[in-house]
């Protein structure tokens, strides 16, 4: 896991990014100038001079993160700077890889190349946007949104959560339809030829949730050569530390109470057993910042922080309290579900970029997404640890997605199916 990749300091924005891209755009319009004249510099430049000044100087400071100042740890945030994620890396090299699968389908097929760019470009603003709604939508309670602008802050604020995968592929997909019947192309084969760009996108985009720490999996063997273990700070030590079993206690959880964790066993030497918590003890959530543990794990700031572990019928003369030198550096075990979710998205792409040729309708490529990428995603989701069940039932959002996703593939398929249209392979 490499959360974030490089930083480009707090002092660097934005006038001295500003200045250095001054810079370079006057070059620019030198060399424009003596090889074209200078009705080039104002009809190919200068729009894009403004436009990307406008954002350094108004975008990137909003952008910019806030993290623990090192002088004061317990004290109020500083900006850091602008953080070049892991996870947003991949996520643009899967969005480029996805475009140039479509466009190489469509040159074979005889397509409009320059159609599919443009329906790409659109795919991936409706997507993205989607995603991010779908994420805001599932994780409301987290936002503290008050009002519309909370709303838009809460949809542009990425350094909060991230992408839900169902949201860009409906996104995606109604962006695709409008643009195909404006256009006054063909749907289904349309469809069918975004389809292995699709998984191609999240084949390459899961890496970068490996990297974030997200979307990952539940406590594995600790002698299975595949489970992975996450720094300190990351979403799965910290939910093994919220609730207990990164300490050795193990029990019912029940989110909704206040003292959610039923201890039923505690192992032997660890952490919550030298502390003196018993079976039968109701115990409170662990609420560490994941910011000063990762700055801890970093050595960005140095010292021991301790935090009140409350438990029910507590006594001054029994308090729990849990210092940082008492946490481990690395989760326990998961599953590395992200690596899962690669591999199968890999295995979908190369099947449906062969399905195509051997399509015998229109829109079966499709119909196969939606039906063998809503398979994996249902048993993925059932070895995940990041989601409960939703609206009181044991099966998560994309686990009902999925479902959803199965019927529909196997109900257009018939309905498909017995269209008499022949199979065209590209969108004229």
């Amino acid at each position: 896991m490499n959360q974030t990749l490089m930083w480009i300091p707090h002092a660097l924005i934005p006038w001295t990014l500003l200045w250095g891209w001054l810079v370079v755009a006057a070059i620019s319009g030198g060399v424009l100038v003596w090889r074209r004249g200078w009705r080039a510099l104002t009809t190919e430049l200068a729009l894009t001079a403004v436009v990307v000044s406008a954002i350094i100087i108004w975008v990137l400071p909003f952008l910019e993160t806030l993290d623990i100042n090192p002088a004061d740890p317990l004290g109020p945030m500083v900006p850091r700077g602008l953080a070049i994620r892991g996870y947003g890396v991949f996520l643009a090299v899967g969005i480029l890889s996805a475009i140039g699968l479509v466009v190489a389908r469509a040159r074979r097929s005889g397509g409009s190349a320059e159609s599919i760019l443009s329906l790409c470009f659109w795919i991936v603003v409706g997507g993205l946007l989607s995603a991010r709604l779908f994420y805001v939508l599932q994780k409301w309670n987290e936002f503290s949104i008050r009002n519309p602008l909370d709303f838009l802050h809460a949809l542009a604020d990425m350094t909060r959560g991230g992408l839900v995968v169902y949201g860009s592929f409906l996104g995606a997909v109604v962006v695709a339809i409008v643009f195909v019947k404006r256009r006054g192309l063909a749907l289904w084969p349309t469809l069918d030829m975004l389809a292995p760009a699709m998984t191609l996108g999240l084949c390459i985009g899961r890496i970068g949730c490996l990297m974030n720490g997200c979307c990952f999996g539940g406590l594995c063997d600790p002698e299975f050569i595949a489970g992975v273990r996450f720094p300190m700070g990351s979403p799965p030590y910290m939910r093994q530390l919220e609730r207990g079993e990164l300490l050795g206690v193990h029990g019912e959880w029940r989110p909704e109470d206040r003292y959610p964790l039923r201890a039923e066993q505690v192992d032997p030497g660890s952490v919550a057993y030298r502390l003196g918590v018993q079976p039968g003890d109701h115990l409170a959530r662990l609420h560490f910042n994941e910011l000063l543990l990762q700055s801890l794990s970093d050595g960005r700031i140095k010292g021991e922080f301790v935090l009140p572990w409350p438990r029910e019928r507590a006594t001054p003369a029994n308090p729990l309290a849990i210092a940082t030198s008492d946490l481990p550096a690395w989760s326990m075990k998961v599953h590395p579900t992200q690596i899962y979710a690669s591999l199968t998205a890999l295995l979908l792409t190369l099947l449906l970029w062969t399905a195509y040729d051997h399509r015998r309708f229109p829109g079966q490529v499709f119909c196969m997404l939606l039906i063998l990428y809503g398979v994996g995603r249902y048993l993925e989701e059932s070895i995940r640890d990041d989601e409960a069940g939703w609206m009181g039932s044991p099966f998560t959002i994309s686990q009902w997605l999925s479902m959803a996703g199965i019927v529909a593939g196997f109900a257009l398929w018939i309905v498909l199916s017995r269209s008499t249209k022949k199979v065209s392979n590209a969108p004229k």
